[in-house]
């Protein structure tokens, strides 16, 4: 039998504050509390003297590998900082996991957590998920340790999971089987985490939900941080995240519900009809700019709340105490009112406010009573000059307490922390540990230069923009020279993560150069390639009048469009007619009925296409300075600021015994307005040509040969713009068919990167006043175009 006894006290109990009380352990278990010297000491003897007793903590979310990652994506919001992580993600290793997970751990333990829920990300290698579990053994600390499920894949992480880190399914849930083996007889308890609603396919949440059932587990999933589960629910399933799970049966008593910021009085009201519990996360819902969980409405709609501090690269520390003040504080700033979520309600909240779901003792008043398992935490508020003097515990500990003030910490009677060190764990061997993992993954980047990125806008970023090239584009009508002296180089961007510094120079090079590039190897499936052709082909087959209902919306380019582009180099319409798709503006311009299935397939294609477009946008930024993630973060599809736009194209045929007049172009001479466009052309239709800067004057005309397996790419005006015209955006067109060639259809589709609305455009060296990216556009385009 193990003993101890922790002398002279004050210890919360029942709801109220004992001093001089004596707390006696027995196999890991409160045995009794008793008066100071009531009862004899059998044991260890522990002095509590001056300390205040409560039980351990319950932080009910974090990802214990992102220790090894604080300050990632810093700045960044929620989709840019997943990608973020996720590089990082990508090259996780067994040790890199353990020295990431025992470090947390103890930091965890430092503050008062005993008890933590690590929501594992899929990863395809077991021996990470291994190595989390080897790390929380070793700690000592209770966990459960949720491993990472997911079946649907999508590079962009809308509508799916990384590609990189997915498993299948059967074989994660056959290694979780592993996990329960060899977590049995520990502290450690085995559940599931999903990522989030959108990274299983209903059959996916059935099997998950089976597996979990038949085990007895907990399944934790990040649901609702932000608007992004909505959109991409209603967008591919045509109902909200929550009527999404309910709908697949995927919402019972043993799911957490990580984060909800964004959930409504409906979903509060069905989540705790289905005993769902929630997991409020303020500090990372703060570091990403997410937003406010509702916790006081959820509480009030019956809803089983604990509180979670998130990983180290959403934070950026495990202190579960900071949580425990600054998720009161936030509540009570967005509700105006200082008496939300005092002590009592905020430390039940913490010390056990989802235990029923997640399948631990539960605590119901948050006190030490006898029988519960002696998960402790010793505080010395008298030994610190910033808690003093203690005029109410509970106030102190809410206001006051952090891990400086914990002086010991027992899980299962077991000391684990004393005087703020890990006892099992030395803190230099986890500095150790971490300053390892450093080098690899922290390299210095030059910092966010004024003017970067940003979500505000002041009246001094609606600066009118010198149209200079508007001159020289009325110039560029004529027919010209073809010429083959310039190259289109091709770049192969296979493996790219561990070339990327090699591909960067490549990149460079050609787009310095002509400012066209093409990619192979680049990670768009064709078959993929080849069904958003057949989309586009089908669209443009319908009626006339079909098309005619999901007409362009002016100035929200979204929907369809035909011979309605006059460019200022030929005064004449461009010969084909367009669809276009900008995410936040395609309400009514979907052809759902005539094109079953034609949205989500679209919406599909368009995030492989941003994915690649940023993934090229990122070695720009390496090369201009700026830092990591800066291009997604101007890019975010998440926002109802987004403007990149998806466009299929279908030029008209040309009948044989026409004449095609001088000035009838397919698409005459002009530069594109975006950062970067891809283009996906057909073999053997051709007719794109390109003229850079120094043939401009002499009109020589290069042409860019199509083929299935490429994406043509040219930078546009607004990067150009952006890098301080170190990046050339120049003219290119499409030419007619002349009398002896094919004078067939010519289709092609376009992903134009156009940063949001509300970011501004200022390059590192300030060359041109800042502006934001919706002005620019629509004086660039109001100018550009006759009509």
């Amino acid at each position: 039998m193990t003993l101890a006894t922790i002398t002279d006290v004050t210890v919360l109990s029942g709801g109220r504050w004992l001093p001089g009380t004596d707390v006696h352990l027995a196999d890991g278990r409160v045995a009794a509390l008793s008066a100071h010297g009531e009862l004899p000491c059998r044991g260890e003897v522990l002095d509590g003297h001056g300390g205040h007793l409560t039980p351990g903590l319950v932080n009910t979310h974090t990802h214990l590998f992102q220790a090894g990652l604080r300050g990632t994506g810093e700045g960044l919001g929620l989709l840019a900082w997943l990608r973020a992580v996720g590089e990082e993600a990508a090259q996780l290793t067994p040790e890199r996991a353990y020295a990431a997970a025992a470090a947390a751990a103890a930091e965890a333990l430092r503050s008062g957590t005993t008890t933590l829920v690590e929501h594992m990300w899929p990863h395809p290698s077991p021996e990470v998920h291994d190595a989390v579990l080897r790390a929380l053994r070793d700690s000592g600390v209770r966990a459960v340790l949720c491993r990472g499920v997911a079946d649907r894949a999508d590079p962009s992480r809308r509508w799916g999971f990384d590609p990189r880190l997915m498993q299948p399914l059967p074989e994660a849930l056959a290694h979780t089987d592993e996990l329960i083996a060899q977590a049995r007889g520990s502290r450690v308890d085995i559940g599931l985490a999903v990522p989030n609603v959108r990274c299983l396919t209903p059959e996916g949440m059935g099997a998950v939900r089976a597996y979990a059932e038949e085990r007895g587990l907990p399944v934790s999933l990040h649901l609702l941080e932000t608007t992004t589960d909505d959109t991409t629910c209603r967008d591919h399933a045509g109902v909200g995240a929550v009527a999404y799970l309910e709908r697949a049966g995927f919402l019972w008593e043993r799911l957490l519900a990580v984060h909800c910021v964004e959930l409504d009085a409906e979903g509060r009201a069905t989540l705790a009809r289905h005993g769902v519990g929630v997991s409020y996360n303020p500090l990372s819902n703060m570091r990403l700019g997410s937003g406010i969980a509702p916790v006081p409405e959820m509480l009030a709609a019956g809803l089983s709340v604990g509180l979670g501090v998130d990983g180290a690269a959403s934070n950026d520390t495990q202190d579960i105490l900071e949580a425990l003040r600054i998720g009161a504080y936030l509540q009570r700033a967005a509700h105006r009112r200082a008496d939300l979520l005092g002590f009592p309600e905020m430390f039940a909240m913490a010390a056990g406010g989802a235990n029923r779901v997640l399948g631990i003792e539960e605590n119901p008043d948050g006190g030490v009573r006898a029988g519960m398992r002696a998960d402790l935490v010793l505080h010395r508020f008298d030994r610190d000059y910033a808690c003093l003097p203690v005029r109410d515990p509970g106030a102190t500990l809410l206001t006051c307490a952090g891990s400086r003030t914990v002086a010991a910490v027992l899980v299962g009677g077991e000391v684990l922390v004393r005087d703020g060190e890990h006892v099992r764990l030395p803190a230099d061997r986890l500095a150790a540990g971490l300053a390892r993992w450093a080098p690899a993954v922290t390299a210095p980047r030059t910092p966010l230069p004024a003017g970067g990125a940003t979500a505000t806008t002041t009246s001094s970023t609606s600066t009118a923009y010198a149209l200079d090239e508007l001159a020289r584009e009325s110039r560029m009508g004529g027919a010209g020279t073809e010429t083959s002296a310039r190259e289109i180089r091709r770049i192969d961007l296979t493996d790219f993560e561990h070339r990327k510094a090699e591909i960067t120079e490549e990149l460079w090079a050609a787009a310095t150069d002509i400012g066209f590039f093409q990619l192979v190897n680049h990670g768009i499936e064709p078959a993929t390639v080849d069904r958003a052709f057949a989309d586009a082909a089908a669209f443009f087959a319908l009626p006339e009048e079909t098309k005619a209902r999901h007409a362009l919306k002016k100035g929200l380019n979204s929907g369809w469009e035909s011979m309605s582009q006059v460019r200022p180099s030929v005064g004449t319409p461009d010969r084909k007619e367009s669809y276009q798709v900008t995410r936040p503006h395609m309400a009514g311009l979907w052809p759902d009925d005539a094109l079953p299935g034609f949205r989500e397939r679209v919406l599909a294609f368009e995030a492989s296409c941003r994915e690649l477009a940023m993934r090229v946008l990122s070695c720009f930024a390496d090369r201009l300075g700026l830092p990591e993630g800066f291009f997604a973060h101007a890019h975010d599809p998440a926002s109802p600021q987004y403007q990149s736009t998806l466009r299929m194209l279908h030029y008209f045929a040309v009948p044989e015994d026409a004449v095609v007049p001088a000035n009838v172009w397919r698409a005459g001479a002009h530069t594109d307005f975006d950062c970067l466009t891809l283009l996906f052309q057909r073999d053997g239709q051709g007719g794109l040509q390109v003229c850079p800067g120094k043939e401009a004057e002499a009109q020589e005309w290069t042409p860019v040969e199509p083929a299935d397996s490429v994406i043509t790419c040219n930078i546009g005006d607004m990067l150009m713009r952006w890098s301080d015209d170190r990046l050339p955006s120049n003219f290119h067109r499409v030419r007619s068919p002349g009398p002896d060639e094919d004078r067939s259809a010519r289709h092609s589709i376009a992903f134009f990167a156009q940063a949001d609305r509300d970011v501004v455009i200022e390059g590192p060296e300030g060359r041109y006043p800042p502006i934001t990216a919706a002005d620019y556009l629509q004086q660039r385009i109001a100018a550009n175009f006759a009509r």
